[in-house]
């Protein structure tokens, strides 16, 4: 008869094989996944209180991620609060575009009315981005100038 192999002991403070922790479910986000999570986490949160008032620790709980890849991704709360505006900025200018084919009046009432809509739509977001956030931020007031730009043409 060929004896079994004894049976190695777990080295001091590791657990033996069989009682390791169970998986976890928990699966790891792209960069893309990331990016997208921390902007959803601090959309409403900007909307909600002052700029100053939002933390980005709070920003990373609400994302399910740390505090340092919001650093990674937008290198400042300014830098994640002024792409979400130029995210707002280019969805504006998105929404109100038209496409020609209709005659110019046409085209501009199409335009006013998808602008109307629009700020309707993002009513508190547009009221904040145009009061206190151009006088507060440099970027933002650059952002709102060429947004109006590109609307005019």
């Amino acid at each position: 008869m060929i004896p079994k192999p004894a049976r190695a002991k777990p080295a001091k403070g590791r657990r033996h094989a069989s009682a390791a922790p169970p998986a976890s479910t928990r699966t790891r986000k792209d960069a893309h996944e990331r990016r997208s999570a921390i902007l959803a986490a601090a959309h409403p949160l900007f909307l909600e209180r002052p700029y100053d008032d939002v933390s980005i620790e709070e920003i990373a709980q609400r994302a399910e991620l740390s505090k340092g890849l919001v650093f990674f991704y937008f290198g400042s709360k300014r830098g994640l609060f002024v792409e979400l505006a130029r995210q707002a900025a280019q969805e504006l200018v998105e929404s109100t575009w038209i496409p020609e084919g209709p005659p110019p009046v046409e085209r501009l009432r199409l335009a006013l009315v998808a602008y109307v809509r629009y700020v309707r739509k993002n009513e508190i977001a547009y009221k904040w981005l145009m009061s206190q956030g151009v006088a507060t931020q440099p970027e933002l007031s650059r952002l709102v100038s060429e947004t109006r730009d590109t609307l005019a043409h």
